[in-house]
């Protein structure tokens, strides 16, 4: 499924960012961000860490304007239980509410300590891009925040992440 823009439609540029709506969930792709790999439907977080352990590999989950990468790191002998925790950890993940709150204190650090050169960056495209979906916030503005919830953040999952959206690759030498 594409969106406007051509991209995939579960990013930042797809976010409805205009406040006057009610179903406004500006930085909810910085809130999947870092609340993805925190657990599963059959898998807690200590089990999600020691999968990752066990592969000997890294997680993490990286989104721009223009998509989201959840990514493990590992050795190819393990490239299939790592393709299966990403499926198990997008498809189906686990997210609580304190995980949402842990994430919301991160984001407002993020903004208290944003580094000039990441906060241009945005402020540009944001200039550049009125009233077109690139020009959407990509971090978090420090107003919307305590905004952010588990139920956005389901709603968004729910409605933008499904089969159509994902793309699974892998890399290695």
């Amino acid at each position: 499924m594409k969106c406007a823009n051509d991209t995939f439609d579960c990013i930042s540029a797809d976010e409805n960012q205009t406040e006057s709506t009610p179903d406004v969930n500006t930085g909810v792709t910085q809130l999947l961000e870092l609340t993805s790999f925190k657990g599963t439907k059959s898998l807690s977080s200590q089990d999600v860490s020691k999968r990752v352990e066990k592969l000997g590999g890294m997680v993490q989950c990286i989104s721009s304007r223009e998509h989201i990468i959840f990514c493990i790191d590992t050795l190819r002998v393990n490239a299939s239980d790592a393709i299966e925790l990403i499926a198990d950890s997008v498809i189906s993940p686990r997210v609580l509410p304190e995980d949402v709150e842990e994430a919301k204190h991160v984001i407002a650090m993020q903004n208290q300590f944003l580094a000039p050169d990441v906060a241009s960056r945005d402020a540009w495209n944001i200039a550049g891009y009125k009233n077109s979906p690139t020009g959407n916030f990509h971090l978090c503005p420090e107003h919307r925040v305590q905004h952010l919830s588990l139920d956005m953040l389901e709603n968004f999952r729910k409605d933008k992440i499904f089969a159509s959206n994902v793309i699974v690759a892998g890399t290695g030498i």
